[in-house]
């Protein structure tokens, strides 16, 4: 029992980064969106 929640705690640590990273790409996006809609 102890490997398995190990194991999903790993799991969890790599979704939480995979989910971080993503959003940052989005952040990014839609930062160079906005800019190209609205140049100053």
């Amino acid at each position: 029992m102890n490997g398995v929640s190990g194991g999903l705690h790993v799991y969890g640590r790599l979704v939480c980064l995979l989910f971080d990273f993503i959003l940052r790409k989005f952040d990014q996006l839609t930062m160079k969106v906005t800019f190209k809609l609205k140049p100053f």
